[in-house]
C-alpha cells in the first residue's frame, strides 16, 4: 500500500448498488470510475466525490450534468460542481479535457492518421491512467492516452 499503483477501476457497465459499494470499499486505493455509455453514466453519479478519477465522454457527462454540454472543458467543469474529484472528458475528435481543482489542461488531439475508434476510449483510458499512475503532469498523460489511440 501506498505506492503508486494503488488504484482500482470502477467500470460503468456494473450496477449502480454495486459502483457504489465498490467505490466506498476502495475509497483508499483511489478508485478511477468509468461510464461504459451515456445510458448508464448515470449509475456513477453517486460516487463522484469518493472516486479520485473520472472518465467520460462529453455526451455521458451531459447525462450526469442534466444539461447539454457544448465542450470538454464546459463538461469537465459541471463534472467538478458535482462533486467529482477530477475529471477527464473527451469528446470523439475533439478536445479532450482533465481537470480538478487545482489544473485543467485541454488539449485537442493531432492524430497522424485516422484512428481506429472500436475501443479507443478505453486504449485513452488506459495510456493517461498508466500515465498519471506513474506521475505525469496532466498534458503529458493526455498526450500519452493520444498516442495509445493513435496506436
Amino acid at each position: 500500500a501506498g505506492g503508486p499503483w494503488d488504484a482500482v477501476a470502477v467500470d460503468g457497465n456494473l450496477a449502480r448498488s454495486t459502483i457504489e459499494a465498490f467505490t466506498a470499499l476502495f475509497a483508499a486505493a483511489h478508485p478511477v470510475l468509468s461510464a461504459a455509455s451515456p445510458e448508464k453514466a448515470r449509475a456513477l453519479a453517486p460516487s463522484l466525490p469518493l472516486a479520485s478519477l473520472l472518465y467520460l465522454n462529453r455526451f455521458e457527462a451531459e447525462v450526469i450534468a442534466g444539461q447539454p454540454l457544448a465542450t470538454s472543458e464546459g463538461a469537465a467543469s459541471a463534472l467538478l460542481d458535482r462533486g467529482a474529484v477530477r475529471a477527464v472528458v473527451t469528446d470523439g475528435p475533439g478536445k479532450i479535457t482533465d481537470a480538478s481543482q487545482g489544473h485543467k489542461v485541454t488539449i485537442l488531439p493531432d492524430y497522424p492518421k485516422t484512428p481506429n475508434l472500436i475501443g479507443a476510449g478505453d486504449r485513452f483510458l488506459a495510456g493517461h491512467l498508466v500515465a498519471t499512475l506513474t506521475g505525469s503532469a496532466p498534458d503529458d498523460a493526455i498526450r500519452r492516452g493520444i498516442l495509445r489511440v493513435a496506436g
